[in-house]
């Protein structure tokens, strides 16, 4: 039946026979995720599911994330963290797409753009944690209180400031 659903492009139906089935994660992942996926979807994907009542997708979206990072499919990953506001976890795939792949300073400093992008998503949480905006309704967040995430972006910081002058000093031929 899932099947049917997805390849008659009746996504929601498909979501929501799955929920009310109580299909197994892995067969939810398999069937409806990585074929809706597969056509460019995840967005429509995402925002069905946040319709639903929290309680009923969250093990499932849960599951999509520990699919993902076993499969390296950082990228969507990163989608679906930002989708669900998860900020930190957001923040940590920022960083491992700075560290994929460099083979040196230059080639680091680089894609600082991706620690830049690591530490908005801190900020951004850091925010919220001082507003006492909760945002954590499903249930799939991480949290950390202010003095880590504090911690966290200096780390940034201090990371983007060592990349920069080892890049200059591997240009000048120094490192």
């Amino acid at each position: 039946i899932l099947d049917f659903f997805v390849k008659n492009n009746l996504i929601k139906h498909a979501v929501r026979y799955a929920i009310i089935q109580n299909v197994p994660y892995e067969t939810f992942t398999q069937l409806i995720f990585v074929p809706v996926t597969r056509s460019g979807r995840l967005g429509e994907f995402m925002e069905l599911i946040n319709q639903i009542e929290v309680i009923h997708w969250r093990n499932y979206v849960v599951a999509i994330c520990k699919f993902l990072e076993r499969k390296k499919s950082l990228h969507v990953l990163y989608q679906i963290q930002i989708l669900t506001k998860d900020y930190i976890r957001a923040s940590m795939t920022s960083i491992k797409f700075y560290l994929d792949g460099s083979g040196n300073y230059t080639e680091l400093n680089e894609k600082a753009r991706h620690l830049n992008d690591a530490k908005n998503h801190l900020q951004t949480e850091l925010e919220q944690v001082e507003q006492g905006v909760k945002n954590d309704d499903n249930g799939i967040h991480l949290k950390w209180d202010s003095k880590a995430i504090n911690a966290q972006i200096n780390a940034i910081l201090l990371q983007l400031e060592v990349s920069k002058f080892l890049a200059k000093c591997e240009c000048d031929g120094l490192a």
